[in-house]
């Protein structure tokens, strides 16, 4: 061996070194998206091999064979992480990962721990296929383009990027392009003339062809580009030799030999072929059609905004803004070199095949509504490789022409891929190229973020005192959630009254996903971010903090009567998280039902009568506040952007202070009395009736209140259903015991204060049929009682007026008033 060829061989060994170095280091960052997935469709396939369930190989239709196949040899056996896998369904649903957020943050990160153990396996399959790629290269263009290739692709910072997931795309590209290279080398690399035009192939070339087709396709679908691209070049070297008949059959056979490994392997290492081969290429074939037609579910982002389809203009500007600089700098100094066409003309038709790939790659690619940057990531091997054949150009415009000067120049392209690639280890995804602007460019133009920076905003609160009891809505959960010791919850399942922080990925507001929350902390100017993670000059991730909670608090603290009142509010909200006030705190709960917050009402302190009520409308039981309701007055509410705040004065039996003897049927009203405040316009008040059943009632009675002034004119009137204080009908009553019941009448605006008439009067609200109001001797008196209550002036109401309201809670009879 030559000094000249032991120079190239160690060129191409330190690269190779450093490329696998640079794939394995640090793969434990962070998540990008969909790779929880393929971590639970690769432990889903080793179980199905593994079981002989050769019809659970089938995963998904993208198909991802290969790298579930790369993860079932890489990923460690857990029978934990298949049962968390089996709960979320291969981690589409993470919430399902345990019952509780401990066991949920627990599984979750144990499947991230084997998610980065799996990433070893698509990155050396990729190494590999770099590896493959040198010489194949050297073939088609010698020694020169071949090592300069080998930087530039080896060293490629998108092509790098992918190479360290667990994902499609890093290794949907390697085969591709070694399938590519392959074609190539059979069709136009070194050949024997044998009698006068008969060329012999390298049928093994073809082969590895044929085979690493296969993978591509086995991977995903896109990789059934090279099935016509394959015949499209064969028919171009037909045409290039002359179209004879002999040229023509062996053609023919070299497609049909391609077409035949492609076959074998993508039956071969795909069980569920062996059971249901029409089946599962229909599925196949249904998941690629349905990517053409239909765009991301999430949307998409072009050129400042957010997007279904960002169009035929996508691609072109992608591909630009992700090749390195000497990349762009090597294909600009190709095109009019190959333009030109004047020496080794195999070598050119080469280049202007991966040109020609590129291309109409990128064009089938555009097809589909659903675009993403790394959709065209198998066309950047191919493009690195003509740009090294434009640098090479560039040299001997420059005079660079011995072997040793190449070496020379293939050290200084790597020192330069290295210098713009290594300052964004391990996020390779955020470089972009600068000579477009870099990512604070990109940002303006593209989708950027794929859950690099993630990681950042997990740590961070990872450090808050109580981490684990902190709960954070995130919109990429499965890039989140495992690296959070806290709760993570969706964006689209919010809890304003839960969520401790609110974290927004840049991608998301890009898109302008999950509106309302963008606009009530991102694009709200008085929202400041508690903390951000910015990646080489972009915001990428945004840590707000949930403080919906303290307004409402100096609200109730400017108002309270520290001695009279006490709190209620839901247990495990914010507000009940960091109140410090003076007020005792009582705590409900979202799942409770009528009987346990009865429970806590009855168990109310008889000297606090005064009730302030922090509540979440989204989130507290109804029952909390139809109770509170029938057991108080309004004195006042205000309302905030994610709770109300309202206080109340319980009624109790000391509140029925005039004792009565009436009876209705076997229904006995024994006491009533006015609430404080009482009767009055523009606020809220009632009166208090203590009823009593007799004997078991079997049906539902109603009551109707009639005030009138001593005129008989009717002020107004209103109708309940008659319930006790747990809001049970008088069909469920137990005779013998008293029940308080509150009943309001909106009182008209301007009613003179004074004494006035009240009729009462119990009916079936089925029927309309009237209770008889029965003498001391059981005779009837008619059907109403008269009682005498007092309408007040409305006291000053520290907040708007609310008489629409209390009138609202009470349903008026809109007819004539019916006679007593």
């Amino acid at each position: 061996m030559s000094r000249a060829s032991r120079l190239e061989a160690v060129a191409v060994l330190l690269v190779l070194a450093l490329s696998l170095t640079l794939r394995l280091a640090d793969l434990d960052v962070f998540i990008a998206s969909d790779e929880l997935k393929w971590t639970c469709r690769s432990l889903g396939f080793r179980e199905a091999l593994m079981h002989g369930d050769w019809a659970g190989t089938f995963r998904v239709g993208h198909p991802g064979v290969i790298t579930t196949w790369l993860g079932t040899l890489a990923l460690p056996r857990s029978s934990t992480a298949v049962e968390t896998c089996r709960r979320t369904e291969d981690a589409s649903r993470l919430s399902r990962a345990g019952e509780m957020p401990a066991e949920q943050t627990e599984r979750l990160a144990e499947l991230s721990r084997l998610l980065f153990r799996g990433r070893v396996g698509v990155a050396v399959f990729t190494w590999l296929c770099i590896a493959a790629i040198y010489p194949l290269a050297r073939l088609l263009w010698g020694p020169w383009v071949a090592l300069l290739g080998l930087v530039l692709v080896a060293l490629d910072p998108f092509y790098l990027a992918h190479s360290r997931f667990l994902h499609l795309d890093a290794v949907l590209a390697s085969a591709m392009t070694l399938s590519l290279l392959s074609l190539l080398v059979s069709v136009r690399g070194p050949t024997s003339k044998v009698k006068g035009n008969k060329y012999t192939r390298k049928q093994g070339v073809l082969v590895l062809s044929g085979a690493a087709g296969g993978l591509a396709m086995l991977n995903k679908s896109p990789g059934m580009f090279l099935v016509p691209f394959v015949a499209l070049l064969l028919a171009v070297d037909v045409l290039r030799r002359g179209g004879s008949r002999e040229v023509i059959l062996r053609a023919a056979r070299d497609l049909a030999i391609w077409g035949l490994v492609a076959g074998v392997v993508f039956v071969a290492l795909w069980p569920a072929m062996w059971v249901d081969p029409a089946g599962t290429v229909q599925r196949v074939l249904a998941k690629a059609i349905g990517y053409a037609e239909e765009g991301h579910e999430s949307g998409n982002f072009f050129l400042g905004h957010p997007v279904d389809d960002p169009g035929p203009g996508f691609y072109p500007l992608a591909v630009l803004f992700r090749l390195s600089s000497l990349a762009l700098l090597g294909l600009i100094a190709a095109l009019p070199e190959l333009a030109k066409g004047r020496d080794r003309p195999e070598q050119r038709f080469g280049l202007a095949v991966l040109l020609l790939y590129s291309a109409l790659f990128g064009a089938f690619m555009t097809l589909g509504a659903k675009k993403f940057d790394r959709y065209l990531l198998p066309v950047f091997p191919a493009l690195d490789l003509v740009a090294a054949a434009g640098l090479i150009w560039l040299a001997r415009a420059l005079a660079v022409r011995r072997r040793r000067s190449v070496v020379a120049l293939a050290t200084l392209v790597a020192i330069v891929q290295l210098a713009v690639a290594l300052p964004h280890h391990p996020y390779y995804l955020t470089y972009y190229n600068p000579l477009l602007g870099g990512s604070r460019q990109a940002q303006k133009v593209l989708l950027v973020g794929w859950g690099e920076g993630y990681d950042r905003a997990a740590a961070y609160l990872n450090e808050k005192p109580d981490a684990q009891h902190l709960q954070a809505t995130v919109r990429g959960g499965s890039n989140f959630a495992p690296l959070f010791r806290g709760e993570t919850r969706s964006a689209s399942s919010y809890r304003a009254w839960q969520s401790d922080y609110v974290v927004f990925y840049i991608s998301q507001v890009q898109r302008r996903r999950n509106e309302s929350l963008l606009e009530e902390y991102v694009f709200n100017p008085q929202a400041q971010p508690e903390h951000v993670v910015t990646l080489h000059g972009v915001d990428y991730a945004r840590i707000y903090p949930n403080t919906h909670y303290v307004q409402p608090m100096v609200y109730i603290e400017e108002r309270d009567q520290p001695g009279q009142d006490l709190l209620l509010v839901n247990g495990d909200s914010l507000f009940a998280k960091h109140y410090q006030g003076d007020l005792p705190l009582q705590k409900l709960y979202t799942h409770w039902g009528l009987q346990e917050t009865a429970e806590l009402l009855d168990s109310l302190p008889p000297d606090r009568r005064r009730v302030w009520y922090a509540r979440y409308p989204d989130a507290d039981p109804k029952v909390a506040l139809d109770l509170l309701e029938s057991r108080g007055v309004l004195l006042e509410r205000k309302t905030f952007p994610t709770m109300e705040v309202a206080l109340y004065r319980l009624v109790g039996p000391e509140t029925a202070q005039y004792p009565l003897d009436v009876r209705f049927g076997d229904l006995r009203l024994i006491r009533y009395g006015p609430t404080d405040p009482a009767l009055a316009w523009d606020q809220d008040g009632g009166v208090v009736l203590e009823w009593e059943a007799l004997r078991p009632l079997d049906r539902d009675y109603t009551a109707f209140l009639h005030l009138r002034d001593p005129q008989g004119h009717l002020i107004a009137q209103g109708d309940k259903l008659i319930t006790d204080e747990r809001l049970r009908p008088t069909s469920q009553w137990e005779p013998g015991t008293p029940r308080l019941d509150l009943y309001r009448l909106p009182i008209p605006p301007g009613t003179p204060p004074g004494r006035y008439d009240l009729y009462v009067g119990v009916y079936l609200l089925a029927t309309g049929e009237r209770l008889p109001l029965l003498g001391p001797d059981g005779s009837s008196q008619g059907t109403a009682a008269r009682l005498e209550v007092e309408v007040g002036v409305p006291r000053p109401s520290p907040t708007a007026a609310h008489g629409s309201a209390v009138a609202d809670r009470f349903s008026p009879r809109a007819s004539r008033p019916r006679p007593n």
